[in-house]
């Protein structure tokens, strides 16, 4: 029997929130994925993530976002105030009223608890496989037929998806020459416990404070349990090595608040 490109499976070269996206949306049609993971597990690494509707609602339809009761928070608004003086601006409103109109909530989660949940839908589907601790370094392609170049051995595929991100070991085979252009803006993120913040700061929605060249934006997250703070500065910081662990300099951070 001739054997046909469509009898490959898709491969997805990496297993973050985009990669267990694309092997969800591929496996529900039917289609027969691959995917690969460079880390010995799936990490769980970010603070946290604001899911608008448009979002949501295919979480919902994956059922993931059910899987995400009890750990996300249905935000209720987002105010807007002056990063400086502390004053309010304008709100947002969100929580029923968004739901109605979008067909879908805006939730607040940490990317640990989504990345856990897509992983399980991701897993639970028969046509969809991963694999940890196997890097997609390079690949081939030729009329009808895609081989992908991995740490352990060459796989064959139809299609490669390259999900492997800011760090990604394909952009510059998909496109050679292209390469990272800084924003000159670095982000810094914390967890707080909710009592560090004023009792009108807590509550089930999002804040975002706007100052000179920086904003601040914090929400709950595990079900209200933590605060993520967001911090985003003017900076002529680029990064020289892979990670997201750099230690902020409190001050450094303040003094574009003050």
């Amino acid at each position: 029997m001739a054997h046909s490109p469509t009898d490959d499976p898709i491969l997805v070269a990496g297993g973050g929130i985009a990669g267990l996206s694309a092997a969800i949306a591929l496996g529900r049609t039917g289609r027969a994925v691959k995917l690969f993971e460079r880390a010995d597990q799936f990490p769980a690494s970010g603070a946290g993530i604001q899911l608008g509707p448009n979002a949501t609602k295919i979480l919902r339809r994956w059922g993931v976002l059910d899987a995400l009761e009890g750990k996300m928070v249905r935000a209720e608004g987002i105010g807007l105030g002056d990063g400086l003086s502390g004053e309010p601006i304008a709100r947002v409103r969100l929580g029923d009223y968004a739901e109605e109109r979008y067909g879908a909530p805006y939730v607040l989660v940490r990317r640990a608890h989504l990345h856990e949940a897509l992983v399980a839908a991701a897993s639970a589907l028969p046509m969809v496989e991963l694999e940890t601790g196997v890097e997609i370094t390079g690949f081939e392609q030729n009329p009808g037929q895609l081989v992908a170049r991995s740490n352990k051995s060459a796989i064959r595929g139809a299609a490669l998806v390259g999900a492997d991100g800011i760090w990604s070991r394909l952009r510059e085979l998909v496109c050679p020459g292209a390469h990272l252009s800084p924003t000159e803006k670095t982000v810094w993120r914390a967890r707080l416990s909710p009592a560090a913040l004023p009792p009108e700061l807590q509550g089930p929605w999002t804040g975002l404070w706007m100052a000179p060249n920086a904003h601040m934006v914090h929400y709950p997250v595990a079900a209200g349990k933590q605060i993520n703070l967001v911090a985003v500065i003017n900076e002529r910081w680029v990064p020289q090595e892979e990670g997201w662990d750099r230690e902020a300099d409190p001050n450094v951070v303040k003094a574009h608040f003050s």
